[in-house]
C-alpha cells in the first residue's frame, strides 16, 4: 500500500518512481476536491 502512505518523496525521486508506480502524491488525485481531477484518475499501482 505504498500509493497510500503519508510520506513525503523529494521531487527528484517521485518523478522517478511514478514512471512505474503509483507514487503517494499521484494517489491524492483521486481524493482532491478540485472535480476535474477525481474524475481523472483511476489507476491504483500503475500510472
Amino acid at each position: 500500500m505504498f500509493n497510500h502512505a503519508n510520506i513525503h518523496l523529494s521531487a527528484r525521486l517521485d518523478r522517478r518512481l511514478r514512471l512505474l508506480v503509483v507514487t503517494p502524491d499521484m494517489h491524492r488525485v483521486p481524493h482532491s476536491i478540485i472535480r476535474r481531477e477525481t474524475d481523472s484518475n483511476f489507476g491504483f499501482n500503475l500510472p
